[in-house]
């Protein structure tokens, strides 16, 4: 579940009107205090009679003859007088705050959205939407929703999430949500057209930008391929393979299905390599020997495009190699933070004082249950 979150709706009225605010309703409630004290002495009424009275005198309702003495009308001509112009005073100042308080939470976050780099836009908080949103949320990665019917927008708000009021397929929308900044875009909703045309004005803003779109026929991959997107998926394709695959290959299924999942016992995960990293020049042997022993290298990509299934145990690692792992999120965890260990601000990997713990170095001895330098990992 995600939790609440700045970006939400909450009440914020500026310490100068929020002091007129208070000052307005407490003259208005003295006045209706006065006022029915008074109706209630002078006229003997009761009091619903006096509150009703002072109530549509105020507001100018009027409901007809009350039947009041001249005592009392004279009464009631101050009420007009003063009660009339403070109501419409104080009426005027909780809208100018509930005007207020709209603008400022946009404003608010627009701030947040601003501040956001290599983060997803997800055009489209339906079904799928929804999905992606709630994956995204539960690694922490930040994303934007871009959704352009209100009642929808809303309840992505009121969920926590970074919203963006609009269509995709306008430019003015996609440059708020931050699209020149954002790593990825994904395409999520059951149009062709707007995919379509929110895919050509992603691309034309940002071209390097990865853009994922929602396909449901052949032809619509074919559109979506020549407006720019990176990657076309067709939910009910996949969904069809995964029917197929539960039912040929029911324990691979559940496998890959738990993998996948944010929380998960077992991860499946892509490791990128980084120039900084202390895993440079270590081997897989290495890595799976300690930190990694619960670890599983499926593949190897180098940066020259040469993978490697399944790498070998002797091979070592370099900058820009992708490697494909499967085994305990910790280890994964772990895994990625010494991969990059700036990027994800892990100061430890880079301690050399905790670094020979993590990986033992080239001329450290071995340990005794090592796996062979040629065996994989």
């Amino acid at each position: 579940m995600a939790s609440e979150s700045p970006l939400a709706p909450t009440p914020e009225v500026p310490g100068e009107l929020r002091l007129r605010l208070i000052r307005a309703i407490t003259l208005l409630a003295s006045i209706f205090v006065i006022s029915v004290c008074g109706l209630m002495w002078i006229e003997g009424w009761d009091l619903w009679r006096a509150f009703f009275f002072t109530l549509i005198t105020v507001t100018t309702v009027g409901y007809g003859d009350e039947g009041i003495s001249v005592v009392g009308q004279r009464f009631a001509t101050l009420l007009l007088v003063g009660g009339i112009g403070t109501a419409s005073y104080t009426f005027a100042l909780v809208v100018q705050a509930m005007v207020t308080n709209q603008f400022a939470w946009r404003r608010r976050m627009q701030t947040r959205i601003d501040k956001l780099e290599g983060h997803v836009l997800v055009c489209g908080f339906g079904r799928m939407g929804r999905t992606i949103c709630d994956e995204l949320d539960a690694v922490g990665h930040p994303f934007v929703v871009i959704e352009c019917d209100l009642s929808v927008a809303s309840e992505a708000i009121e969920r926590g999430f970074a919203v963006v009021h609009g269509s995709a397929t306008e430019d003015g929308v996609l440059t708020r949500a931050g699209v020149k900044r954002a790593s990825h875009l994904v395409c999520a909703t059951d149009r062709e057209s707007e995919n379509i045309v929110a895919t050509l004005s992603a691309r034309q803003l940002c071209s390097k930008i990865q853009i994922i779109a929602r396909a449901e026929h052949a032809e619509e991959i074919r559109k979506l391929r020549l407006a720019g997107a990176t990657r076309t998926v067709a939910p009910f394709h996949l969904g069809g393979l995964e029917i197929a695959n539960a039912i040929t290959r029911p324990r691979v299924a559940d496998f890959l299905a738990s993998s996948t999942r944010a929380r998960s016992a077992v991860a499946l995960a892509e490791i990128l390599i980084a120039a900084d990293s202390p895993l440079v020049g270590r081997t897989l042997a290495d890595c799976g020997s300690r930190e990694a022993s619960r670890v599983s290298f499926v593949t190897l990509e180098r940066e020259n495009g040469e993978a490697l299934t399944p790498p070998r145990g002797g091979l070592e690692l370099a900058a820009g190699d992708l490697l494909i792992a499967a085994g305990d999120p910790d280890q994964i965890g772990w895994m990625r933070d010494a991969a990059r260990p700036f990027a994800d601000e892990v100061i430890d990997a880079l301690d050399p004082e905790s670094v020979p713990a993590a990986l033992p170095s080239e001329d450290a001895d071995a340990p005794a249950d090592a796996p062979e330098p040629d065996r994989a990992a």
